[in-house]
């Protein structure tokens, strides 16, 4: 009987074949029914589930408030995948999920925390005051906790119904203003001559190259705006914190003989100008939240307690922002500030 090599190679290769396309088509079925699997668990399992009764809503905000995010979607992949949080907030966001909040039974009270938030436009900040506005008027309180207020913080924080200030914070308010350089000496020393057409009284665009200082009528035009700025903002915190008309220009008028008597507290300034209704540390008012019904999430999870994601996947055309629950178990009660981090819906920092 003759040796046939090729016969044999043939043989072998055909074998290795067959074999080689058994294991990918059993390799491909198997992954066509893994999908199949999850695309039905994510049908009659998956989505929100609801969350549980006498749930808090936490409001974290983190960075500053914006009308639209900027950069493109790819910067923002690739930031996400290196680990850099995205520091803004968009408006709409915030919007969506407090009139959410408002309209959801399950969400019985709402929490801001604004150590993180990184301030906004006015018109942003009187948007964001009237959805909690629109909140407290469901007959749900809100309350705010800061280790300290910004001015544009506390425009915010002044909404709730309850603000809490840290013993050793301040409630830091500045007033309206702004800087302007003016370079007049500075051209005369390098032998720039400006020339200016200038129509208009009040028109001071170009002031700062041909004057040292603001004109009169400049001045005048600065201090009607901003004494509207700053009269707007304190009739709305006076009015938000049932205060007398002219409460916060009296304090500040008062600040140095205060601050004497109080031997630098800042803490009891705020706490007697009627600013905050109390002083707490964050964990006391994680205690606060327990007496109220919350559940300590911090250190016992409870099986009823929801990811901030769960309820927000609910909220249409939303996009992320930091926030959390505190949530009831079924007796006792706790309460947890954890941190829900950007999402595909609907809050993002």
């Amino acid at each position: 009987m003759s040796f046939k090599p090729m016969y044999y190679l043939r043989r072998g290769f055909g074998m290795f074949w067959t074999a080689l396309d058994a294991t990918r088509r059993t390799f491909f079925n198997l992954l066509f029914l893994l999908i199949v699997i999850l695309l039905v668990w994510g049908v009659f399992f998956g989505g929100a589930k609801p969350i549980a009764s006498k749930t808090a809503l936490v409001l974290d905000l983190k960075g500053r408030l914006v009308e639209q995010h900027s950069g493109t979607l790819r910067e923002a992949l690739v930031a996400n995948v290196r680990g850099d949080e995205r520091r803004t907030v968009q408006l709409r966001d915030v919007l969506a999920v407090l009139d959410a909040a408002a309209m959801d039974p399950q969400i019985t009270s709402v929490v801001l925390m604004l150590d993180e938030l990184e301030g906004g436009g006015q018109a942003m900040l009187n948007e964001v005051g009237g959805a909690l506005e629109r909140v407290k008027a469901t007959g749900k309180p809100v309350v705010a906790w800061g280790g300290s207020y910004d001015q544009r913080q506390y425009r915010i924080a002044s909404h709730a119904n309850e603000v809490y200030l840290h013993p050793m914070g301040m409630v830091l308010i500045e007033g309206m203003g702004r800087y302007r350089n003016y370079y007049r000496d500075a051209l005369d020393k390098v032998g720039v001559t400006v020339n200016l057409m200038k129509v208009g009284t009040y028109k001071s665009f170009a002031e700062p190259f041909i004057g040292n200082g603001p004109s009169e009528e400049a001045a005048e035009a600065d201090a009607f705006l901003y004494h509207a700025l700053w009269g707007s903002y304190t009739a709305s915190v006076e009015k938000n914190r049932k205060l007398p008309a002219g409460a916060i220009d009296k304090a500040i008028q008062a600040l140095p003989e205060t601050m004497t008597a109080l031997n630098g507290d800042t803490g009891k300034l705020a706490l007697q100008a009627k600013m905050v209704d109390g002083l707490k540390t964050r964990d006391e008012v994680r205690e606060l939240m327990m007496k109220r019904g919350a559940p300590d999430l911090e250190k016992k999870p409870s099986a009823r307690s929801r990811s901030t994601n769960t309820w927000r996947a609910s909220v249409p055309s939303c996009s992320a922002t930091a926030s959390a629950w505190w949530s009831p178990p079924a007796t006792s009660s706790t309460v947890t500030p954890a941190r829900a981090r950007s999402a595909a819906c609907p809050l993002q920092t």
